[in-house]
């Protein structure tokens, strides 16, 4: 198994997050509390559009 450091996979999962934000054309990312698991990150948050 490869195990990293969760703040790593925090990292990790902010970077996929802003890219798919992107992706949509949005600007801002409102981020939700994380869960937080013993082997895993999950992060929830909605992307907007802000500036025009």
């Amino acid at each position: 198994y490869w195990l990293h450091a969760d703040k790593d996979m925090v990292w990790g999962t902010l970077n996929q997050m802003r890219i798919k934000a992107a992706d949509l054309g949005a600007d801002t990312l409102y981020l939700y509390q994380p869960l937080s698991f013993s082997t895993s990150v999950t992060m929830f948050a909605n992307a907007y559009k802000c500036k025009q």
